[in-house]
This record gives structure tokens, C-alpha cells and sequence, in this order.
């Protein structure tokens, strides 16, 4: 398996959108638990720098396994996402380093 980082960046005056979805969106990270019913995909880590983007952490066997989880995310759904970058990471220190 292996560790990928996505970003959002947020559409423009989408804050509201967001707050409304949020708890949805919540629940469907919190459902990300490297099962076959999440494709596979886990959530390590997610949460916003500062107010208009946010970066998640996963672990798939593939980043297109992210990315297809990525078009069921209830913000993607919403429309209040502008731009998702899915790239591989490869902690080589530190706490999550047993993902290389």
C-alpha cells in the first residue's frame, strides 16, 4: 500500500455550501476504512490549511483507487471543490514513516 496526499482548493464563496455539507462529508471520510466497501481506500489524516483549501491523507494500493473515491466525496458531489490534486508521498521518517 501506499500513501497519497490530495488537496482541495475550495471554489470561490463556497463557505456556506461547505458548512451545509459538512457533517455529510464527515461521515463519508469516517467511512474510508481500507474496506472493500471503500474501494479499498483509508483515511489517514484530513483537515483544512486555513479557509479556502484543506489536504487529506490516504493509503491505497493506487492513486486511481483515491481519485474514484475522491468523485463520491459529498463536497465533490456539491459542487464547492475547484481543483483536487492526487499525488504519492513517501513518509520516510516520523509517525507514518511504516507506510513506506
Amino acid at each position: 500500500m501506499s500513501v497519497f496526499r490530495v488537496d482541495y482548493l475550495y471554489a470561490d464563496d463556497s463557505a456556506p455550501a461547505r458548512d451545509e455539507v459538512r457533517p455529510t462529508h464527515r461521515a463519508w471520510l469516517a467511512a474510508l476504512d481500507g474496506s472493500e466497501a471503500s474501494g479499498g481506500v483509508k483515511l489517514i489524516a484530513a483537515g483544512p490549511i486555513g479557509s479556502e483549501e484543506a489536504m487529506l491523507l490516504f493509503e491505497a494500493a493506487i492513486a486511481e483507487d483515491v481519485s474514484e473515491q475522491l468523485q463520491k466525496d459529498p463536497f465533490n458531489e456539491a459542487g464547492v471543490i475547484d481543483l483536487v490534486t492526487v499525488r504519492a508521498w513517501n513518509p520516510v521518517t516520523g509517525e507514518l514513516a511504516h507506510y513506506a
